[in-house]
């Protein structure tokens, strides 16, 4: 009787990797002949975290300025993307394995790049000092001036990394929220975090006016991008269209459109 099972087992699973084979056969097939129709193509599953304004994750619904324009790219060249949330670890980790396509708003770094590939850059983030109003702020202007202050960040974020490159002590808060409620109501010195996600968070809730936001003179912006699986199949020609839809989507106007959707013009 356990034998029976076992070879039941062993069917099964032979079935579900034929099938998943056959998709991506048919896929690259469809990409490499030029032949993206709807029904011809899979959907593409690509998994984010909460990061407004460049994704939003309300319940099931993931919205933003990078998944907006992440879409509209792909649909571009007739490929019908999906993007839900999960733990960032549990991202990465998928990623490194190969058991998922890929995320957005991914920053590129030497350490992720024998896993990942990187599209072109499809936002940006700057990374700015934020504290209370009440906070004399003339003495912070460059990254290194943040050394006499308390510093907080994000756990997990790609901005630890830079603090610790720079030899900046921080400590490390779990979101956006809290660390913006500790610089107004808990005395907190300097967060340490992007600036249009803190106008977009603040301005939700009702903070915008008790903040500074100072930007420093040596930190640059950095590039967000389409990160994809090194090791999933088909994403090196996947990576490659979704590029000409990005190009497409800058040059015909949507892209400025999704911005403007979210009222963040450049």
């Amino acid at each position: 009787m356990k034998g029976l099972m076992h070879q039941r087992i062993q069917l099964a699973g032979s079935r579900i990797s034929m099938v998943k084979m056959a998709s991506w056969i048919l896929f690259i097939m469809g990409i490499s002949t030029g032949s993206l129709a709807a029904s011809k193509t899979p959907d593409i599953i690509l998994y984010t975290i909460d990061y407004p304004p460049y994704t939003i994750v309300s319940g099931n619904k993931v919205n933003g300025i990078d998944v907006d324009v992440v879409k509209a790219a792909f649909s571009e060249v007739s490929i019908n993307a999906e993007i839900q949330a999960a733990p960032w670890k549990r991202i990465l980790k998928n990623i490194e394995h190969g058991r998922v396509v890929g995320t957005i708003s991914c920053s590129r770094r030497q350490d992720r790049e024998t896993f990942m590939i990187f599209s072109d850059p499809i936002s940006e983030i700057l990374q700015v000092a934020v504290m209370s109003e009440q906070v004399d702020d003339r003495s912070i202007n460059e990254r290194i001036d943040l050394k006499a202050y308390s510093v907080l960040a994000v756990e997990g974020w790609g901005v630890e990394k830079e603090l610790t490159n720079n030899q900046i002590e921080y400590s490390t808060t779990p979101s956006m929220d809290s660390g913006l409620n500790a610089v107004v109501y808990r005395g907190a010195g300097v967060f340490y975090t992007g600036e249009l996600v803190t106008k977009y968070r603040a301005r939700q809730l009702g903070l915008l006016d008790k903040i500074k936001i100072k930007r420093l003179d040596d930190v640059m912006p950095n590039k967000l991008h389409l990160c994809l699986s090194r090791d999933y199949p088909g994403n090196e020609q996947l990576l490659t269209e979704f590029n000409k839809g990005l190009k497409a989507i800058m040059e015909n106007g949507r892209y400025q459109e999704i911005y403007d959707r979210y009222l963040l013009k450049k």
